[in-house]
């Protein structure tokens, strides 16, 4: 498995802590590989560019639910204006879902749903700063690369989501797994 395929499958694995172990892939014919129409962009919520504790959480929320679009499509524009420069799940998730698209890779499914459980403040630097913490629920996917196809199952996990405010918007500093 190329490293690509490797870096895709870390991404979907972080984001839904499926055990992969008891999932099989199997291999595809290239000519029945071809991906769906693309899904609509998440819609960036309009208060999430508020410097206060509810624009964070929106921002949290949108920041987890725009990982089924971009790997889907490729697109991180929208991932990239509110991923910190330090984030390196936010920097290893957008250049995955961009190699595996520049490979014809693409992954089908795996909505995500993100519910803010709780808020609490951070110190980092000058700027105010939040932790997030997310229940996330994400749906069932599948991904295609290298001719192979790879069933993820639905999962449930809960998340935080560091961020930090910018001057006009939220940028994520970290992600990771909490219980």
């Amino acid at each position: 498995m190329g490293r690509g395929a490797r870096l895709l499958r870390v991404i979907v694995v972080v984001v839904t802590s499926a055990v992969l172990a008891g999932c099989s892939a199997w291999a595809i014919d290239d000519d029945e590989a071809s991906p769906p129409p693309a899904p609509p962009s998440p819609v960036r919520p309009d208060s999430m560019d508020e410097e206060t504790i509810d624009g964070a959480a929106l921002a949290a929320v949108h920041f987890m639910e725009m990982i089924p679009y971009i790997q889907a499509t490729g697109d991180v524009a929208e991932w990239e204006s509110v991923s910190g420069d330090g984030c390196d799940f936010c920097h290893a998730t957008g250049s995955g879902a961009v190699e595996a698209h520049e490979r014809d890779g693409y992954v089908v499914g795996g909505a995500i749903t993100a519910e803010p459980l709780s808020v609490g403040e951070t110190v980092a630097g000058d700027a105010p700063g939040y932790s997030v913490y997310l229940e996330v629920r994400t749906d069932a996917a599948t991904t295609y690369l290298d001719g192979t196809v790879e069933p993820i199952p639905a999962s449930t996990d809960r998340i935080e989501v560091q961020l930090d405010w910018a001057g006009s918007g939220w940028q994520v500093r970290a992600v990771g797994r909490w219980r």
